[in-house]
């Protein structure tokens, strides 16, 4: 990544530095794991950025694991995932997916739910724009990983891999991504109806973060609807060479 991706100063970012200076009981602080090794840097995946968040959002203390994430080692294939070491046998336990390692951490007591208070139809709008940004994501993986392929492979997410390696670790995703573009429904459509699709979806998200609220749904705290939106823009942002087209949507 370029200097232009350094995380700029915010209140996500003090927010955070205080998160790292709290002092819960070590054995209960969660480890989050992600591609990105470089902590002041935000990640490749809107899903490792969005589990940062919600856990930043509310104020849950976390660690990041301060190697370079390989998602093949991971009990789903993929990334984020959360570590924590039991206080009683001290083993360590792994939990993937970023909401619901989000949600695991809130059961347990040791996050704060952030939609706690929101009502029905506040619980629908959220919903509504986490669907959004999920059909963005199939947009995003299809630029990132189809059309800029070496970019991904070489300088993003197995970057860490030998040579020979990353060659068929990457022609494995690439072949796993063609799939899930066809799944879709994105293989044969023309280039002006994805055009729409990517154009009409970035709209919305500049409407939710330009209409002057401080957070997404208009209320005094974070929820994770800002989480997500936050996820996205921050992956978007730190990587413009990897997705340059959904960028200059915008």
């Amino acid at each position: 990544m370029s200097e232009s991706t350094t995380k700029p100063e915010s209140d996500f970012a003090t927010t955070k530095e205080s998160v790292y200076n709290a002092q819960p009981s070590p054995s209960t602080i969660p480890v989050l794991a992600r591609f990105e090794d470089r902590p002041n840097e935000w990640d490749f995946s809107p899903w490792v950025n969005r589990l940062e968040a919600l856990l930043t959002f509310s104020n849950t203390p976390f660690e990041l694991e301060t190697k370079f994430g390989n998602p093949i080692t991971t009990p789903r294939g993929r990334l984020p995932i959360v570590k924590l070491q039991s206080p009683v046998t001290k083993k360590q336990e792994t939990i993937p997916d970023s909401l619901f390692a989000y949600r695991e951490l809130v059961k347990r007591g040791l996050a704060n739910d952030l939609d706690t208070g929101l009502s029905a139809d506040e619980m629908a709008k959220s919903r509504a724009i986490q669907s959004l940004l999920e059909e963005i994501y199939l947009l995003l993986l299809s630029e990132g990983w189809i059309d800029h392929f070496k970019i991904a492979r070489d300088k993003l997410f197995l970057r860490t891999l030998p040579y020979p390696i990353r060659m068929i670790v990457g022609y494995l995703f690439y072949r796993k991504m063609c799939l899930r573009r066809e799944l879709a429904g994105l293989k044969n459509r023309p280039a002006s109806e994805i055009d729409f699709l990517r154009n009409s979806g970035m709209d919305a998200i500049a409407t939710w973060v330009g209409e002057g609220k401080k957070h997404i749904l208009g209320g005094e705290t974070p929820t994770e609807a800002d989480a997500i939106v936050f996820a996205y823009l921050a992956t978007i942002y730190a990587n413009p060479e990897y997705v340059y087209v959904i960028m200059n949507a915008l």
